[in-house]
């Protein structure tokens, strides 16, 4: 049972901004040029779910970076 809490209302903010869901489900992650912000979300995932995600080398315009989180079947 999830429990809401300031962090995961945090977590749908961010996906709902500039955040993505795969197709199938199978992973979320959050892209910005700002790695301030990319470093809140991860911190309130693992708080939330204690699940690690990777970094990646963003892609558009200009320098950015992209945090994925791969969720098991």
């Amino acid at each position: 049972m999830i429990h809401y809490s300031k962090n995961l209302a945090r977590i749908v903010s961010y996906l709902t901004f500039d955040g993505h869901l795969a197709k199938d489900f199978s992973c979320f992650y959050l892209s910005s040029k700002e790695k301030e912000v990319i470093n809140k979300f991860k911190d309130d995932v693992y708080t939330k779910f204690r699940i690690d995600g990777i970094w990646e080398k963003g892609t558009g315009f200009g320098k950015s970076y992209k945090y994925r989180i791969f969720i098991g079947n």
